[in-house]
């Protein structure tokens, strides 16, 4: 598969977790396919008004943050970063990739030292390191704030769930 191949098929996986149009209850507004108005105005994009133009802004987003370099592969390792970015903010799951990568100063921006670390590692223990982090970050959240966080545990299972299954495919 092409990277352009590969970043199609993500944001495929990317839209059938975020769903459609609506407001989850989160204090981010209306979220249209997992793109808020201020997430659409942070990066420059359109705010989406179908599923073919969020996936449209998601390959823009890809380009702009540099999670496209995770794109060689369609593996665990792209699949987790990249919807983890997308559920949590790119900066989080890029500083979680730069802390498994081992040796590197996490400053959640991919720069080169980070492109270099991902062409020689192990992808799957990679993987394994950043589910494991979210893992930790999005139950801490749920027992930090039961009240307010409880309600999405059940997504965010499911969605680390099959993130899970992808490392012994």
């Amino acid at each position: 598969m092409t990277r352009d191949q590969v970043a199609a098929s993500i944001v495929a996986l990317v839209l059938d977790n975020e769903g459609g149009v609506a407001d989850v209850g989160d204090g981010m507004g209306l979220t249209r396919w997992g793109q808020t108005v201020g997430w659409c105005h942070e990066f420059s994009l359109p705010i989406p008004r179908t599923k073919d133009d969020a996936a449209v802004n998601y390959r823009h987003w890809l380009d702009k943050t540099r999670l496209i370099e995770l794109c060689d592969v369609l593996d665990a390792l792209a699949v987790a970063t990249v919807d983890w970015a997308v559920n949590s903010g790119h900066r989080r799951a890029i500083q979680s990739l730069q802390t498994a990568l081992g040796s590197l100063q996490p400053d959640g921006v991919i720069g080169d030292l980070t492109v270099e670390r991902i062409s020689h590692v192990n992808r799957k223990n990679v993987a394994a390191r950043i589910l494991c982090d979210r893992n930790a970050f999005l139950f801490g959240l749920v027992a930090d704030n039961p009240a307010r966080n409880a309600q999405y545990a059940r997504g965010w299972a499911r969605r680390m769930s099959g993130q899970i299954l992808w490392l012994v495919a």
